[in-house]
């Protein structure tokens, strides 16, 4: 279910692609190469092929679409911070992670949390410098949901990074408890961004068709 939406959301994001504000068209993009890597990394479980470089790929990637995103929403310069900077130190970290500490045959679990870190930083400093600002409209809706669906995705993440060698202890169906909840919050994470893409092509086509009307 999770990888149908995920697709859904890559159908529906490419095809307003053109019609997106710079910062939305990196997010979609960001959705499209998450999608893919789903698809991928689920392909290759079925048939028994290790599928973890996958992640460390799109852990790096994942990193450097996210931010720049959030330099388009949030002036960074006042934490005396660059783009250039930021992407330099923390692909640094994530490639000296895959190098040195855990390579392509392990999980990525160390720069995984890195960048969930990093992201729910960034989401807390959008929603930070939103409560300064009176911007309405679709756009800045989407985008909040966007956010939204970010923050909480990386808080179940990184909690489930955090705690998962506690997990091992656990006893079987308290393992498939915790599993499934996770399950169903990306689900709902997933949701959330089809229906705030569906929801910006609504009212794409609602205006269009009032321009045209006119």
């Amino acid at each position: 279910m999770i990888q149908i939406l995920s697709m859904m959301i890559a159908v529906v994001g490419l095809l307003i692609f053109q019609k997106l504000s710079k910062a939305l068209q990196v997010f979609v993009v960001y959705l499209v190469i998450a999608s893919c890597t789903e698809l991928l990394s689920y392909l290759f479980a079925k048939r028994n092929v290790s599928n973890l470089y996958f992640l460390h790929a799109f852990t790096l990637l994942e990193f450097w679409f996210i931010s720049i995103f959030f330099n388009r929403l949030v002036d960074f310069t006042k934490l005396k911070l660059s783009l250039n900077s930021v992407l330099l130190i923390g692909s640094s970290l994530i490639i000296g992670n895959t190098v040195f500490l855990q390579g392509l045959d392990q999980f990525n679990s160390y720069s995984a949390t890195f960048v969930s870190a990093i992201i729910l930083l960034m989401c807390l400093v959008y929603f930070y410098n939103i409560l300064e600002s009176n911007e309405v409209g679709i756009e800045s809706k989407t985008i909040k949901w966007f956010v939204i669906g970010l923050f909480f995705y990386h808080c179940v993440s990184l909690s489930v990074l955090i705690f998962s060698n506690h997990m091992i202890d656990t006893s079987v169906s308290t393992q498939s408890i915790i599993w499934t909840t996770r399950a169903f919050l990306i689900l709902a994470t997933k949701l959330l961004y089809l229906i705030a893409l569906c929801n910006y092509t609504f009212n794409y086509l609602k205006n269009y068709a009032a321009k045209v009307v006119n």
